[in-house]
């Protein structure tokens, strides 16, 4: 079963989709179009926080995860650190980014 609020656009059989978490909708849409940008027919999957993402990438593999860092309940460098722990995600590239309004993070 996949998480349930994981999205997708463009699904083709085989492909292992780039996987953007973040848990603000905008910057899900930018982040997703960008990856987009490179390749139009590409699908996007997203999720809106990283224990959503945990579950669907326990079911299916990416070849590119891109997560925010500052996000409720897990941050993303907790995210990189559980799913380097798959097996199916060991060795995926990810990028990890955030978009800040120019308070510290605590």
């Amino acid at each position: 079963m996949v998480a349930r609020d994981a999205r997708t656009t463009r699904t083709h059989a085989g492909e292992k989709p780039p996987a953007v978490v973040d848990n603000q909708t905008t910057g899900r849409l930018l982040l997703s179009r960008l990856i987009r940008g490179i390749n139009p027919e590409l699908r996007v999957a997203t999720c809106s926080n990283a224990i959503s993402a945990m579950a669907f990438m326990r079911e299916t593999t990416q070849d590119l995860i891109v997560t925010d860092d500052l996000m409720p309940e897990m941050d993303g460098i907790s995210l990189i650190h559980r799913v380097r722990s798959m097996p199916s995600c060991s060795d995926a590239p990810m990028i990890v980014v955030t978009v800040s309004s120019g308070s510290a993070r605590p």
